[in-house]
């Protein structure tokens, strides 16, 4: 997966990205959080299909995308089933 965060994130002084991993989020769910303290998106596209397909793929696995994003920075959640 490649991380938007380096592409649109940070200017020239660069920034931190940080990717967790976290299982039992509720009953046979993980959680997968990939997380920056760059910008934050200011100019959604949305015509793109970044997300889309994003969100397309996590519910083909029976999962869910959630994002949040400020002037600090993006979160990007994606929370799924361990066993189908």
């Amino acid at each position: 997966m490649r991380l938007n965060s380096i592409k649109h994130a940070f200017g020239p002084d660069g920034g931190r990205i940080s990717v967790r991993l976290v299982g039992g989020i509720g009953y046979g769910e993980a959680r997968s959080t990939v997380s920056d303290n760059g910008r934050g998106i200011q100019n959604l596209n949305e015509n793109g299909s970044g997300l889309k397909l994003i969100a397309s793929l996590a519910r083909q696995i029976g999962g869910a995308v959630d994002q949040e994003s400020s002037e600090r920075g993006t979160t990007t959640s994606l929370t799924f089933p361990l066993m189908t």
